[in-house]
């Protein structure tokens, strides 16, 4: 999810080069796999969609001939899952080196596919075996690029004779063809009883896997590494160290990550995946895996500098970070070698350096990458001029835009943070909710501007963490409506709370807000049916919404905005459009120009208006993009522009100090903010 980025070495920075994708195109944000042309590197090859859910739609392979600065692409009938499990594994896409117009794609589930004009068009091949398939299907393809071609076919142009495709199958999870593709069979001696997670073949003919019990991201238990010897057809195994053995004893774990130089065939790089404690590790070998020195170890030099968040507390091991899947040596200088995580990209120019006597130095190498997906913006009227609640590694205060937070919020720090609140009236006393790892404490609130945090010290009963958060205008009442219990109000800052009378709606998932000016109006709207409902005792007891709501009943994924500084005034987006109260109890009127609604915000007004700047990610005329209205929605400004649209946005405000500043939160290309250009 995120797109792909390309690296700029002499800025030693990242180039995002997906970020034309659109909300409604928001599928093709998922890469599933990428190939270069080995004989040509500026033109690359994506294959792209995020999910091979029902509800998804297909994917689409992506061809470029200038670096990724443009596309064409191709639709494909079938889905693919660039943020399914098992997205550690691959490649999936490649490119024949004896000719370049050939390319295969192994999918997950609908076999391998074959192009042979530059990636133009793709056919299924009838040729692949069958096997008995964990979802993962096709995981990697590669070729013997120094041993001839073959012609297949009359009319068809020479291609690698020999290729090699690995598969999520256990005991036979590796497949070669001789001639071609036209005809595959299982390699000989390979390992049984464990899934192939990843295969590299070098240059020399050694062809090196990883093996696990599961496809990942999460859930292996044991797992190998082998090298075969396509020469000879010798296996070897050269697992650096075992699971449930010697000084590992009791840990479970898999291996997943491989790399090997492209100049030096000899180097490799593996990666265990899964091995929570003390943490993964990244092997390195120079003789083909005959040895192994591991050069993550915790006690090595961490230069957080360009994202300092990334700190753990002094009693944990900092070892790799979650996921480390993704190894990359660099083919013109051995010792620059990289990994990817769940976190960021980290970066060494000395992997030599235990060889050397030394500590080998790792560095953040991910400027320019944001691929975090937001839940939660809120720009408050003072302080800081943004607060993001964001998935997996919980949410930041930016007192800064130019540099990376610190820290992320804690006490505690969610995984997810769902939503963030603050008094109207009070703005210095926030509240935020969300999910923790170990399920504990799913609520805090801050009384100075979310610089220190205290957590909740009850929550409403059955809660799981997570929905929405609303506080009274003057900060006397927190109204809570979490995931799975039924919206809860305290008087205490979360010392009890009390479940509210909602006899008129479902019990939970509902959309929490407060009334900017009357401390005792709280409102509450189920997606899902559209019901609005309001309380004007403090969140005690909840009653229909008096006034014409034309939505309701008819669409559903219902959001309720409640605008800044005027009582009553209240929005409602739906897929299919726009509604607008502009006070207690006042029917809603639709937005003729909108015909439908993603997300929407509230920022300073221009001048002059008397309205606040409403910010929407929607379609207005037909065209979904990003805008801003400055008369209440009587008229819309398209505020991005075609090369630079970020995919799905999950939401957006303004800010409240500054017109015309607008963030948005994305499903993969993290926290953006813009300004009107001067």
């Amino acid at each position: 999810m995120g797109g792909t980025y390309r690296y700029d070495a002499s800025e030693h920075r990242w180039i995002p080069l997906n970020d034309w994708t659109g909300i409604e195109d928001y599928n093709n944000f998922g890469i599933e796999s990428v190939a270069i042309d080995p004989n040509d590197p500026g033109k690359l090859y994506e294959a792209v969609g995020m999910y091979v859910k029902p509800w998804s739609p297909n994917g689409f392979i992506l061809r470029s001939s200038d670096q990724g600065r443009t596309f064409q692409k191709t639709a494909l009938p079938i889905k693919l899952g660039g943020n399914e499990e098992g997205r550690l594994s691959g490649e999936r896409l490649a490119v024949d080196p004896n000719n370049s117009q050939v390319l295969y794609f192994g999918s997950r589930l609908d076999g391998l596919w074959e192009s042979a004009d530059g990636a133009v068009t793709w056919k299924q091949s009838n040729s692949f075996p069958q096997f008995d398939n964990t979802g993962l299907g096709i995981i990697t393809i590669m070729f013997s690029s120094s041993d001839g071609t073959v012609v297949r076919r009359e009319g068809e142009s020479a291609r690698s004779k020999n290729i090699y495709a690995a598969v999520s199958a256990k005991d036979s999870g590796l497949f070669h063809s001789s001639d071609g593709g036209r005809s595959w069979q299982t390699v000989a001696g390979q390992p049984t009883g464990l899934l192939v997670t990843n295969a590299v073949l070098g240059s020399d003919g050694m062809l090196f896997a990883t093996y696990a019990d599961h496809t990942g991201m999460n859930g292996m238990m044991n797992g190998a590494v082998w090298r075969l010897n396509t020469l000879t057809g010798k296996w070897s195994e050269i697992t650096p160290i075992k699971p449930n053995t010697g000084s590992e004893q009791g840990q479970k774990f898999g291996y997943s990550g491989l790399a090997i130089s492209a100049s030096h065939p000899e180097n490799v790089l593996v990666s265990t995946q899964n091995r929570w404690w003390p943490s993964d590790a990244i092997f390195r070998s120079t003789d083909s895996g005959k040895h192994w020195t591991e050069i993550t170890d915790a006690h090595e030099p961490r230069n957080m500098s360009l994202s300092p968040w990334l700190r753990k507390p002094a009693n944990v091991a900092l070892g790799t970070g979650p996921w480390p899947t993704a190894l990359a040596i660099d083919p013109f200088d051995g010792r620059h070698v990289l990994f990817g995580t769940g976190e960021t990209i980290w970066e060494t120019n000395d992997a030599d350096g235990l060889d050397q006597g030394r500590f080998v130095h790792w560095k953040v190498g991910a400027d320019g990458i944001e691929e975090t997906a937001d839940l939660s913006l809120v720009s408050p009227p003072i302080g800081p001029h943004l607060f993001s609640g964001v998935g997996d590694i919980g949410g930041f205060r930016h007192d800064e835009f130019d540099v990376s937070p610190p820290v992320a919020m804690s006490n505690p720090r969610f995984s997810n943070t769902t939503s963030i609140a603050y008094a109207t009236q009070t703005p210095s006393l926030m509240a935020r909710v969300g999910k923790t790892w170990d399920g504990s404490v799913y609520g805090a609130y801050s009384l100075d501007q979310g610089i220190s945090w205290t957590p909740f010290a009850s929550q409403p009963k059955n809660t799981t963490g997570g929905g929405t958060v609303a506080i009274s205008a003057d900060g006397k009442a927190v109204l809570w409506s979490s995931d799975a219990a039924a919206p809860s109000y305290s008087k205490d800052m979360g010392r009890s709370w009390t479940p509210a009378d909602v006899s008129a709606a479902p019990k939970s998932e509902l959309q929490a807000a407060a009334d900017p000016v009357d401390p005792l109006r709280f409102y509450l709207l189920d997606p899902e049916t559209g019901a609005l409902l309001v309380s004007t005792d403090s969140a005690a007891r909840f009653t229909a919404y008096a006034g014409c709501a034309p939505w309701a009943g008819q669409w559903k994924h219902a959001q309720l905005y409640v605008t800044p500084g005027r009582e009553g005034d209240l929005w409602v987006g739906t897929e299919n459009g726009l509604f607008h109260s502009e006070g207690v109890d006042k029917p809603f009127v639709r937005i003729s120009s909108v015909g439908r609604t993603y997300v929407m915000g509230f920022g300073q007004s221009a001048p002059k208006s008397r309205y606040m700047a409403l910010y929407l990610a929607g379609q207005v005329g037909g065209l979904a993009a990003i805008y801003r209205s400055d008369d209440n929605g009587e008229s819309w400004l398209r505020i991005d522009e075609d090369a630079h649209r970020f995919g799905w946005i999950s939401v957006i405000t303004g800010d409240p100090r500054i017109h015309g500043r607008v963030y948005l939160g994305t499903n993969g290309r993290g926290v953006l903010y813009g300004d009107p250009v001067q």
